[in-house]
């Protein structure tokens, strides 16, 4: 059974009596990745700021693998490995250098584990090399590794992808599902990349002006999908689906026809259309995604 790993319980936060973040509720398990989405100050860097203590709440309460991190707060954060914005490291040190420093912080991390976590991210040819011959892929990579070497419990990754190139960003998007799916970690992930984040994650969550307006599960996006029909004959077209397929029928804007109906009676329909003359020209699935969801939401605001 999955674990409450991130707890958000009515979270505020007011800067100089503007409210920044309006009563945030929000649950993240073990083994699942949820990714995080909000236009321009929307307040999804401030609530991930509050989470990792970077800045106190005006009202609520967040609690990390069952800690308070406002009555716990030590307790709460050895949980939690995270990279807001870059991954800091000395660029004139090797990667695996670098592990070194970050594991001597920290207490029970072995040189076993070090070279299970460069494993892990796939680093095993470069981790000897400097780390200003490294790629922003391997920088990331490294970054991870320094992240999950305590084995956290909650893995915070805030814009992750930035500058990566489209090979990188489907890398690391597999790197993101090995740790939470094979290794149990909570994963809290913001991007800007909707289609990424879409392949990424179990759920996603949309912050809108400090509060959450909608979490689902990608699967519930993706799964309410339609048949568009482009023909000269709308009205008859409409007429057929209507009373011969008994479908509800939305006629579009563009004079395209949408209707919810089974693939199995796709080809029924194209034949009947066929036979009634009534000139078709294109059909076509009409599937939404994780971006038609956040513009309906947000009101096509810039994503950030």
């Amino acid at each position: 059974m999955s674990e409450l790993v991130l707890e958000l319980r009515n979270v505020h936060k007011a800067i100089k009596g503007k409210k920044i973040i309006k009563g945030i509720n929000l649950e993240l398990f073990s083994g699942e990745v949820l990714g995080f989405l909000g236009p321009n100050g929307s307040g999804k860097t401030t609530t991930l700021r509050m989470i990792v203590g970077l800045i106190r709440m005006t009202k609520g309460e967040v609690f990390i693998a069952g800690h308070s991190i406002e009555k716990d707060f030590v307790k709460a954060m050895k949980n939690v490995g995270c990279i807001i914005e870059n991954p800091e490291m000395y660029d004139y040190l090797s990667g695996w250098e670098n592990l070194k420093i970050l594991a001597s912080m920290e207490k029970g991390i072995t040189k076993e584990r070090m070279k299970e976590v460069v494993s892990l991210v796939g680093m095993e040819k470069r981790i000897d090399d400097k780390v200003y011959t490294y790629s922003l892929g391997m920088k990331q990579r490294l970054g991870i590794a320094q992240a999950i070497m305590k084995r956290p419990k909650l893995l915070i990754l805030d814009e992750p992808a930035n500058g990566l190139d489209p090979a990188g960003i489907s890398e690391f998007r597999k790197l993101i599902q090995k740790l939470a799916h094979e290794e149990s970690m909570a994963v809290l992930v913001s991007s800007h990349i909707l289609a990424e984040i879409e392949m990424m994650c179990d759920r996603v969550a949309i912050i809108k002006q400090g509060e959450v307006v909608q979490v689902t599960t990608v699967k519930n996006i993706v799964k309410d999908q339609g048949i568009i029909w482009k023909i000269k004959e709308v009205q008859q077209g409409k007429k057929i689906l209507e009373e011969e397929f008994q479908t509800a029928v939305q006629l579009k804007e563009d004079q395209t026809l949408l209707a919810f109906i089974g693939e199995d009676q796709v080809s029924m329909v194209n034949k009947r259309f066929m036979e009634a003359d009534v000139g078709l020209l294109y059909v076509n699935k009409n599937q939404k995604s994780l971006e038609d969801l956040f513009l309906a939401l947000t009101a096509g605001d810039e994503i950030v």
